[in-house]
């Protein structure tokens, strides 16, 4: 995972696609879709989960608040190419208790 993360931000060609729940999750205020992409572009996890079949739970700093992070989905299909499964915000507080 922390590969895949490492050449999108190093602007690698890698084959995103999104889930039709992920679709409907961006139309939500606190991430939109470009955001989504800027952020796993651009951006170091702030932490990654083990993995549960090939499914990925990445918590980044959501650019746009101090009160949330914001937690995307992922599922690696293959080194090039990932699945956006779902998104949503999560209390910048849960990531320290965790």
């Amino acid at each position: 995972m922390e590969n895949i993360l490492t050449r999108l931000r190093d602007n690698e060609s890698i084959v995103i696609t999104e889930s039709s729940h992920f679709i409907k999750r961006v139309k939500r205020d606190y991430c939109s879709p470009e955001l989504s992409c800027n952020v796993l572009k651009k951006s170091i996890p702030l932490y990654i989960e083990p993995p549960i079949n090939n499914k990925f739970r990445v918590t980044y700093s959501h650019p746009d608040t101090n009160k949330y992070n914001l937690v995307i989905v992922i599922f690696i299909i293959d080194l090039d190419n990932i699945k956006l499964i779902t998104t949503f915000p999560e209390s910048k507080s849960k990531l320290k208790e965790d």
